[in-house]
């Protein structure tokens, strides 16, 4: 599914696909590899976790260009941004957003608990993803990670 991370202006997420809840098959499984994570124009971070396929890449679309309100998004999903003023704000499953929000350190998605575990004691947002990738099953390598100063997305590791 997904893990995604923010500490110290940086965000950082996984970058496991997988064929969401409601596979023809019935199981959940990984199907490659994809981008949650997006540095807009303004050094504003936003990422996106959905159990939809392509649900979060809509959600991010929609946050991009100005939350339009008559967009369609998926039914599941959580949704972070981050300000480079240090505002964050949050939604899940609605078009509303929580925030802006004062906390030193947000995480969503299905390895959150991990990661925010992670962040508690010390850990960067990467290092978060890191130990979400080890812990929960639909969290994986590689990460990738963005900030607010530096314009371009970079892979962490794999």
């Amino acid at each position: 599914m997904t893990t995604i991370a923010y500490r110290d202006g940086i965000m950082a997420s996984d970058s496991r696909a997988y064929s969401g809840d409601k596979h023809p098959i019935g199981d959940k499984h990984p199907i490659g590899a994809k981008l949650k994570i997006r540095r807009l124009e303004d050094g504003t971070l936003i990422g996106c976790s959905s159990t939809t396929p392509g649900g979060g890449e809509g959600v991010l679309d929609w946050y991009a260009a100005g939350r339009p309100a008559d967009k369609e998004l998926c039914e599941h999903f959580t949704f972070m941004a981050a300000h480079a003023n240090g505002e964050i704000f949050y939604a899940c499953d609605s078009k509303m957003l929580s925030g802006p929000l004062t906390a030193p350190y947000i995480a969503i998605g299905s390895g959150e608990a991990y990661a925010h575990g992670a962040m508690m004691m010390g850990a960067t947002a990467v290092e978060a993803i890191r130990v979400a990738c080890a812990a929960e099953p639909f969290t994986a390598l590689p990460i990738f990670a963005i900030s607010h100063r530096r314009k371009k997305m970079w892979r962490v590791d794999e």
